[in-house]
C-alpha cells in the first residue's frame, strides 16, 4: 500500500494530470502513482492522474482535484507512446503534452527497466521490444533508434508489434525465435495491465524469456515526461 501524501498546493497556478490506459489490474495503479510522486516532485506542482477508456481520458475527478489545489493552468499528459488524446470540453486544459514516442530515451528507459529487473546482458540474446497494436505508430522510430544502438551488452535490440490474437502472437514470436536464436521480450509498457499479462503467456507457450518489468520507475521515462510537460507549456509562456 502507497502511504498517502499531503497534497502539493499550487503556487504558480501549474498542474499536470497523468493520463494512462485504464485497466483492472491491481497492480496498475499503484505504479501509476509512484511515476505520478517523480514526476510532482521534479516538477514542484500538483499532480493528478486519470484513466483513459476507449481513446478518451476521464479528466472530471482529476480536474477537480487540481484545481482545489490551485491549479488554474494544466497541462495534459498522455502515459502513451504513440496514441494522442483530446481533452474534449475540458477548458481547464490549457495544454496537451505530446506522446512518449519511440526515440533514444524510451530506449534507456526499456534498458534501465532490465537492469531494475536485474537483468544482466547477455551477448548471445536479442532483446526484443513488444507493443500492442494500439501503440504501432511509435513502432518506425524505435526501430531506427534501436538499429543504432550497440546493444549494450545483448546481441542487439528489436522492436516489433505483438499482434493481439494469441496465436498469431505466438506464430510470430516462434518465427522470430527461429531467425534470432535467444529472444528475450520486453514488453512496451509504462505500468502493469493486459499487454504485459498477453506478453507473458505468449513468451510461456512461444517458449521463449520475457520480463514483466514496466517503465514506470526508470530515471529515463520520469525525464521524458518532464520534458514533455515542459514542451508543451512554452508556447503559454
Amino acid at each position: 500500500m502507497i502511504p498517502r501524501l499531503v497534497p502539493v498546493m499550487s503556487t504558480d497556478g501549474q498542474g499536470v494530470t497523468l493520463a494512462y490506459p485504464f485497466s483492472s489490474d491491481a497492480q496498475q495503479r499503484p505504479a501509476i502513482d509512484v511515476l505520478a510522486r517523480r514526476v510532482g516532485h521534479r516538477l514542484g506542482c500538483p499532480i493528478a492522474v486519470c484513466g483513459i477508456q476507449r481513446g478518451r481520458p476521464l479528466l472530471d475527478g482529476a480536474l477537480e482535484r487540481l484545481t482545489e489545489r490551485g491549479a488554474t493552468s494544466i497541462v495534459l499528459a498522455p502515459l502513451t507512446f504513440s496514441l494522442a488524446v483530446q481533452p474534449v470540453g475540458k477548458p481547464e486544459i490549457t495544454a496537451v503534452a505530446s506522446p512518449l514516442g519511440g526515440g533514444d530515451e524510451v530506449v534507456r528507459a526499456v534498458l534501465e527497466s532490465l537492469a531494475c529487473a536485474e537483468r544482466e546482458p547477455e551477448s548471445h540474446t536479442h532483446v526484443v521490444i513488444v507493443a500492442p497494436a494500439s501503440e504501432a505508430g511509435a513502432i518506425p522510430d524505435l526501430r531506427t533508434q534501436c538499429a543504432q544502438e550497440r546493444g549494450h551488452g545483448w546481441a542487439a535490440i528489436h522492436a516489433t508489434v505483438l499482434a493481439s490474437d494469441r496465436t498469431a502472437a505466438i506464430a510470430s514470436v516462434q518465427a522470430m525465435h527461429a531467425d534470432l536464436g535467444r529472444v528475450l521480450l520486453v514488453p512496451l509498457a509504462v505500468a502493469p495491465g493486459p499487454f504485459v499479462n498477453h506478453v507473458s503467456a505468449v513468451a510461456g507457450a512461444s517458449g521463449v524469456d520475457h520480463t514483466t518489468q514496466t517503465l514506470h520507475a526508470t530515471e529515463s521515462l520520469t525525464k521524458l515526461l518532464l520534458t514533455r510537460v515542459c514542451d508543451a507549456r512554452r508556447p503559454s509562456e
